[in-house]
Formats: C-alpha cells, structure tokens, sequence
C-alpha cells in the first residue's frame, strides 16, 4: 500500500476525489466501491453531539472514569493529552521527526504508537515516559482487551502484543466474508468486539478478535455530514478516526481529524453481532 506521507502529501488531490467516491460507495451500501459479503451493517441512533478541538488531528482517542486520552498527530506537531470535562491536565510532546499515533490505557499506564519511527511509549498517568521499545513496521491504532495489546498498521493484520514487553505475540487476518480489509486505523475494544475505523472512509468495522471476520459494520455519513468544513478543508486528511466506548452507558464516541465535533451513538442491534464477541 501506499505510505501515508505519500497519501497526505503527494497524492493529496487524487485522495480528494477517491476519498470522494468512497462516500458516495458508502452510502449506497459499499466499502472501498466493492459490495459487502454478508456483514451486516447496523442501526445506531445519535445520542449526543460534544464540542472537539479543531486543531486535533485524532489518531486514538479512549475513555476510562470520566479521563479522556487522546493522541494527535502531525510532524512537528504531534502530543497525547489527558483530560477531564474538557481541561487538560497532562500533556506530552513528541519530537518534530515523530508522528503519533494510537494510544490506549493498559491498567495504570498508557502505550503510545509513532507511526513510521518503529517507537512505543509507555507512559505513567502524568504521561511521563517510563519506557521506550522498538517496533518493526509502522504503528497505527492501539487498544487493549484486557489481556493484550492490539495494534493496526494499516494493512489487513492485527498483531497481538504483550501488555508489559510489547512484544509481538500473534496476528489474525481481517475479512469480510472473504475479502481482505485493508488501512485500519484507529482501534477501540468494547462489546466483545474490535472495532476499527477504515482509513478514508466512513466505515467503523466490528471485528471479531478470535478469527479477524467482520461481524458488521457502522456507516457513519450522515455523522459526517453534520461538521462545518471551514474554507480549505482537506478532504483527503480529515477524515473519520476515533473511536471511544463510555462503559457507563455502552455508547461509542466517534470523532475525526480536526472535526469540531465528537459525536455519542447508541448501537441499536448489537444482538447480530453476539454470535462472534468474546466470551
């Protein structure tokens, strides 16, 4: 695939239009213009619209006892932050030749993703660095099941990794049906299920964590369609990615790069997927 330096520089004006037909694709009951293969696509209802900051180009965003963590990136520019009620009470700044990217709790501490450095940082509750490990290949979205790590790369694999080490511990192919899904991005455990934005869409898939199957999927257009786009908005980078679960309430948090919004939906039929969540 291509990197996504490439993506977000070279070929910005091609994703433009591709990120264009991919809505269009979305909306008529496809992802990346070919048809699903049996993966439902489920009913949500909106439950709440919350104020996000603009200047946040999202990369993992998660709740955990009212705390938000969220990672932005950007060379030059990337910072994970902590807040409550929307005030900020830890941040830490990444070196300008580093991308951030996912980030998830893990008990009492928080692992954080560079995207193209091959660096994870393990941070303590203030977010100081505790440790740094290498990693090969590129690190895009991070959650955590209870047990391991997950991480994306933004192929179809999602490798398992030891919550204390990092190591690598196994992967699993994602598919619908029998189609590989590619650019995942960012990740969220809840309900049984790993659920993965798609880079360049405005598809949310529930994935299986035992066998990688798509057990359904979120269309979330008309989510996008809701956010003022100011004039020069970048289609091709601010797209949807993010995604948090409040355990309170079961609901999902969804947000984008630079969107002004974070949006809180209920999913309405979570029973179809009962059949492929952990037990």
């Amino acid at each position: 695939m291509q990197p996504k330096a490439n993506l977000y520089a070279v070929f910005r004006p091609l994703m433009a239009l591709v990120v264009t037909a991919l809505t269009a694709s979305c909306s008529s009951g496809h992802s990346d213009g070919r048809p699903l293969q049996g993966a439902p696509v489920l009913e949500w209802t909106l439950i709440a619209t919350h104020a996000h900051d603009p200047e946040r180009f999202t990369q993992g965003l998660q709740l955990r006892d009212g705390i938000w963590l969220e990672s932005s990136g950007g060379y030059g520019e990337s910072f994970v932050v902590l807040e409550r009620a929307q005030r900020a009470h830890a941040r830490l700044d990444l070196p300008a030749n580093q991308f951030a990217e996912g980030a998830t709790f893990v008990d009492d501490a928080i692992w954080l993703l560079t995207w193209r450095a091959g660096q994870a940082r393990i941070l303590d509750q203030d977010l100081q660095v505790q440790r740094v490990v290498r990693y090969a290949g590129e690190g895009w979205g991070l959650t955590y099941d209870g047990d391991t790590l997950i991480m994306s790369d933004g192929s179809n694999y999602l490798t398992r990794r030891d919550p204390d080490s990092f190591a690598a511990l196994s992967g699993i192919a994602v598919r619908d049906g029998d189609r590989p899904v590619t650019r995942l991005n960012e990740l969220e455990y809840a309900h049984g299920l790993v659920w993965a934005n798609v880079f360049g869409t405005q598809r949310i898939a529930a994935i299986a964590a035992h066998d990688g199957q798509v057990c359904a999927w979120l269309q979330l257009n008309s989510l996008a369609e809701r956010i003022e786009r100011p004039p020069g908005w970048d289609a091709a980078n601010n797209v949807l990615n993010g995604i948090a679960v409040d355990h309170d309430t079961g609901h999902l948090h969804v947000t984008g790069k630079r969107w002004p919004k974070r949006f809180e939906i209920r999913i309405d039929e979570l029973e179809a997927t009962e059949h492929c969540a952990a037990r």
